[in-house]
């Protein structure tokens, strides 16, 4: 199983066709990704080629959705839009914001 950029995420498949959901690490809102089709074919290969199209569909996956989370440079994890502090200093998660003391301070336009 491949490994994930975030704490947390899940897949779903049906029909033939893939999506994965990704949650941010600390509220857990989920970005669900695109559906990708998976190969339907019997024989030799096909063990192989379902494991292949698997890892690029999460890969491509993975690539959309990271445009959805910030990743936090003090504790490293990747956190959506609502949970990300954009600071005067540094741009971090909420809860490293609050720990330094920064809470929900108002820094206007910034």
């Amino acid at each position: 199983m491949p490994t994930a950029f975030t704490q947390k995420y899940s897949e779903d498949s049906s029909g033939g066709m893939l999506r994965f959901s990704f949650y941010c690490d600390i509220c857990r809102k989920e970005y669900v990704s695109p559906l990708a089709r998976m190969p339907d074919e019997q024989g030799l290969f096909q063990k192989w080629k379902t494991q292949k199209a698997y890892n690029m569909a999460f890969e491509e996956a993975q690539r959309e959705a990271k445009e959805h989370f910030s990743c936090c440079p003090i504790c490293n994890r990747w956190v959506c839009d609502e949970c990300f502090r954009v600071l005067p200093n540094m741009d971090i998660c909420k809860e490293c914001s609050e720990k330094l003391g920064e809470g929900e301070k108002d820094y206007g336009n910034l």
